[in-house]
């Protein structure tokens, strides 16, 4: 049976419960202790872990599902609403004046299946949401030449995702579920993801 110290879990919380660990790192837990104890690790568990836990791994669909039964057993949340979606513009009867395509090679989108490198990176830096073993070597080898890793040894995500342009939240945990757990990335976190990465060239 594996030692239970403090590496241990470490691990178990890098694995199985990256925003705890994530909010570990950026300070919400200040120690390994209360991380795990938050993730119902080494202890007793009780319901309300459970249910935590249940709700961090459920998707979206599940989550909605949720709250309809919380609203059928009469519990109401003060959750924001999503905003509506903006009207569409009103077609114009006018003909429109066609411009000459470009000439130069179109920049390929991030995300595409295709084999063939993108512009800024020289590299296909995600397929379909999901970002390329080299994408990740790269992201690494700034993280290494940065010193930007915790006592862990885990990359300091919160770090690049203010760095990021457009800036993200530092306790997204997002970019540390991708590079750990291999999870995928919104478009627009992908696109300002290799932005940051054509920023820091190879030295």
């Amino acid at each position: 049976m594996a030692k239970r110290d403090n590496a241990y879990y470490v691990r178990q919380l890098q694995r199985d419960h990256p925003q705890i660990w994530h909010e570990f790192q950026t300070g919400v837990y200040k120690t390994i202790a209360k991380a795990r104890r938050a993730a119902g690790l080494g202890g007793q568990r009780t319901r309300l872990h459970e249910l935590k836990n249940a709700w961090r791994k459920a998707t979206a669909e599940q989550r909605d599902e949720f709250l309809a039964f919380l609203d059928a057993e009469g519990v109401t949340l003060p959750l924001p609403r999503p905003a509506l979606a903006p009207a569409p513009a009103p077609i114009s009867s006018s003909v429109p004046t066609l411009t000459p395509a470009p000439t130069s090679t179109p920049t390929l989108t991030v995300g595409s299946s295709t084999s063939a490198p993108t512009t800024g990176v020289g590299f296909t830096f995600a397929r379909d949401g999901y970002l390329t073993p080299e994408a990740k070597d790269r992201i690494n080898q700034i993280t290494d030449q940065r010193g930007l890793r915790d006592r862990y040894g885990s990359p300091k995500t919160g770090v690049i995702m203010r760095e990021m342009k457009p800036p993200f939240s530092p306790s997204d945990p997002s970019l540390g579920s991708a590079l750990a757990r291999g999870t995928s990335l919104k478009k627009v976190m992908i696109e300002a993801l290799e932005r940051w990465v054509e920023a820091h060239p190879p030295t």
